[in-house]
């Protein structure tokens, strides 16, 4: 019996990614959700770039997802940034491409970042748009 609960336990804290909604205080987890609303209400792209980067919010989106994105008017701008956060956590922690114990999923979409208790060099730091064009 005890053995049987043990290996329940193990498997179960084996688990990919986790579904919890993020903490309170600190910075607001910004949801793409959230994104698209004030891209549907006219906000600057200027505006949700900033707020974005106010959140520190990490954005580990599909493929699918970026397509979704694209179809309902989120400006390139935006959609290019949101990949940057994940593309900057990833060159500082490259563990988090194979674990899931850093990503948090809230409707539907997976995140990262300073409201989910990230350290704050796997988030700030992650170049502008235009720092990233003369990169390449």
């Amino acid at each position: 019996m005890v053995m049987a609960l043990a290996c329940g336990l193990l498997v179960a804290g084996c688990g990919g990614k986790r579904s919890v909604r993020p903490g309170t205080g600190g910075p607001k987890l910004l949801t793409v959700p959230a994104i698209e609303r004030m891209v549907q209400m006219g906000t600057s792209p200027s505006v949700i770039l900033a707020e974005m980067e106010r959140s520190g919010t990490v954005y580990n989106l599909t493929t699918q997802q970026v397509k979704d994105l694209r179809a309902v008017g989120t400006p390139a701008s935006l959609i290019s940034q949101m990949q940057l956060t994940y593309q900057h956590a990833l060159r500082k922690n490259p563990r988090l491409t194979s674990t899931g114990q850093y990503w948090t999923q809230v409707d539907n979409y997976w995140y990262g970042g300073l409201p989910l208790g990230w350290p704050r060099d796997w988030v700030v730091g992650a170049p502008e748009i235009g720092q990233a064009a003369r990169a390449r």
